[in-house]
């Protein structure tokens, strides 16, 4: 008799012995002589709502505290909590645009990362509803592929104060920061206060879908490379296509794209933009 105890498959990870077993469990036709017991939610949802942690840890209270749990909590992001502590897989998305193995192949260390040089633009993408954004940056050197990285993913709860801050300070050495969203767009712009000009740039629905295409394309022929973040990995390997106009125009669409668009409106940025701050700046 073997005995197997663990947790679910990370984001970003490769191990796969794990999964299949769980595949195989939750199968039309699971082997006769396995027996799954799996502790679980079925979606990332509010991490702090302690009444769930008791539905995905049924030693909750003798074996296993709150102390502990509320301590993990402090050193990990939702996901990675969600999957930790509240038993939570990753969904399998059947329509999905790109495969883990396409997205991974993209993947360097940070230390392989460019640090100078180039064009620097960043990408702010909030959800539909404008309770949670993405932050990205995009670092387009004079040689060599686009490095995009996930820098800020949460909830507006907080209001744009801090990230409006941490914006504006960075606009005389950044190309552009590209905003969108119909809810919280225009409340982080009017944040920012007086800026450079051409530093805020707002996208219409031709550059989101360029964005997205633009990224896609830089995936898939290995123009662009990321880091091992797990909500971006989460967000690029189930994000779907999002119709878009009527010309067959797409962007990322599913309930974990916000990553994902944030790092396609930074790099289109980093594309685009002509304005160098390296320039003399003018404030408007």
């Amino acid at each position: 008799q073997f005995v197997y105890l663990g947790t679910p498959t990370r984001a970003g990870s490769t191990a796969e012995v794990f999964q299949k077993m769980r595949n195989e469990a939750w199968g039309d036709s699971p082997g006769d002589d396995m027996c799954w017991i799996e502790y679980g939610v079925d979606e990332v949802g509010d991490v702090t709502d302690e009444a769930r942690w008791a539905e995905a840890n049924p030693s909750l209270g003798t074996l296993a505290n709150y102390e502990a749990i509320r301590a993990g909590m402090r050193s990990m992001d939702e996901l990675a909590f969600a999957q930790e502590y509240l038993g939570y897989w990753l969904p399998k998305v059947a329509d999905a645009v790109l495969d883990a193995e396409t997205w991974d192949a993209r993947r360097i260390d940070r230390d392989a990362a460019p640090k100078e040089g180039g064009r620097v633009a960043y990408g702010v993408k909030f959800s539909p509803d404008g309770s949670t954004f993405a932050l990205a940056a995009a670092r387009r050197p004079e040689s060599g592929p686009i490095h995009v990285e996930l820098v800020m993913n949460g909830p507006t709860a907080s209001g744009p104060s801090g990230l409006a801050a941490w914006l504006a300070e960075r606009s005389g050495s950044a190309s552009c920061c590209v905003v969108d969203g119909l809810s919280g767009a225009d409340s982080l712009i009017d944040a920012m206060g007086r800026v450079p000009r051409r530093y805020i740039v707002r996208p219409g629905t031709s550059d989101v879908i360029a964005a997205a295409d633009m990224m896609l394309a830089a995936i898939r022929d290995g123009s662009m490379t990321h880091l091992d973040d797990p909500a971006l990995n989460l967000s690029a390997t189930t994000a779907t296509r999002r119709p878009i106009g009527s010309r067959g125009g797409w962007g990322w669409g599913g309930d974990n794209a916000t990553p994902i668009e944030a790092a396609s409106l930074a790099l289109w940025g980093a594309k685009t933009t002509k304005r160098d701050p390296a320039r003399k700046l003018r404030i408007g």
